[in-house]
């Protein structure tokens, strides 16, 4: 990681033993999908104690940031994938010498709503991916996004993306949050509030695995069935 500010002004205010300092900045470093660069702007405040110098505050304004998904992800949200990508992604992949899968359970629920409640039966879904080997999960292996195409268009599952066990859809972590268990030989997580593709139509999900180094991997399940909940 490197930074390297160029100071431009310097003001001194010395009744208060005090200083501004202004200038441009860059940096960059390699994160775990590309080279990150970033920079503009900055300014800092310097305090003179005791005969030293020393930096009060500093601010770092960016005017741009390029080369990785670290830039969106700062921005609020992470960067789109194209939909052609999406469609070529693999139905399986090998994440630290172990082979995954994804399948999916989807439905949308007709049931009729409560009065006053929009009628819009979105569409819902259970998301898995599992190891074929049918041991425990991966440790430090995620799923982080997901997506449901259909026709010539893409959904993106709002992030970020809610775990649910297939096999014990109860369970709660530590901090009481719904998760996968650690021995569970699935990561399953839940979309809501989808597209009005079907029922009975058939749809392609994509999810992207993460490992714990950062590495992502795109991974499709091709022909997935609507069901009908009434």
């Amino acid at each position: 990681m490197v930074y390297r500010r160029t100071p431009v002004e310097v003001t001194v205010f010395a009744p208060w033993r005090m200083a501004s300092e202004s200038g441009s900045w860059t940096g960059s470093w390699t994160a775990p999908d590309a080279k990150v660069s970033i920079g503009k702007r900055y300014f800092a405040t310097w305090h003179e104690i005791a005969g030293h110098w020393l930096v009060e505050s500093e601010t770092y304004m960016p005017d741009r940031c390029a080369g990785s998904a670290y830039c969106a992800a700062q921005a609020g949200g992470a960067a789109p994938v194209p939909l052609s990508e999406l469609r070529q992604a693999p139905l399986a992949i090998t994440v630290g010498g172990r082979r995954l899968s994804l399948s999916t359970v989807m439905w949308r629920d007709f049931m009729p709503t409560a009065p006053g409640t929009p009628d819009r039966h979105p569409l819902s879904g259970s998301l898995r991916v599992a190891a074929a080997d049918g041991k425990a999960f991966p440790p430090g292996v995620k799923v982080d996004r997901a997506w449901i195409l259909f026709d010539d268009k893409s959904w993106e599952v709002p992030a970020p993306l809610e775990e649910q066990d297939a096999q014990d859809p109860s369970y709660k972590n530590a901090q009481g949050v719904y998760a996968n268990r650690p021995d569970s030989p699935t990561f399953a997580v839940v979309a809501r509030g989808g597209p009005s593709a079907g029922p009975e139509a058939s749809v392609e999900v994509v999810v992207r695995v993460t490992d714990g180094k950062g590495r992502h991997f795109l991974l499709r399940a091709a022909g997935q069935k609507i069901g009908r909940v009434d």
